[in-house]
């Protein structure tokens, strides 16, 4: 069961796999924001997530924080069953950008999160900074 849905709607099925809570930050044209969301396995087996398209950007990459200054680019996470991958509260996060367009606060845009095996996609609100 896959399940989309954005911070203020309510919870949407499609599979074993639940993404709550998509956000991103504002941010003017040319330049980058933050995606945060939570990515729930309700399944028997790994979920591995790839990465994020969307029309809004150039480029989606998973970053993970590796102290106070170091940081990675990672090429996908894995996610074991009944686990939740909490981009909200951990060091990794999504960077879109550069940004074709300016991401206003209060907008709601979608995307497609890339998983080994499928593609879900999601709604993105839009945050302040």
């Amino acid at each position: 069961m896959i399940m989309c849905r954005y911070a203020d709607e309510p919870d949407l099925y499609f599979g074993n796999v639940i993404v709550v809570e998509a956000t991103a930050t504002a941010a003017p044209a040319g330049g980058y924001s933050t995606l945060r969301f939570k990515l729930i396995n309700n399944g028997s087996q790994s979920v591995h997530f790839l990465g994020i398209e969307t029309d809004i950007a150039g480029n989606a990459r998973l970053i993970a924080h590796l102290g106070a200054e170091n940081w990675t680019m990672l090429e996908s996470i894995s996610v074991p069953p009944d686990e939740t991958l909490d981009l909200h509260s951990s060091h990794l996060y999504v960077c879109l950008g550069p940004l074709h367009r300016p991401l206003e606060e209060g907008e709601v845009f979608d995307a497609r999160l890339k998983l080994v095996s499928t593609e879900i996609l999601t709604l993105f609100h839009v945050h302040p900074k």
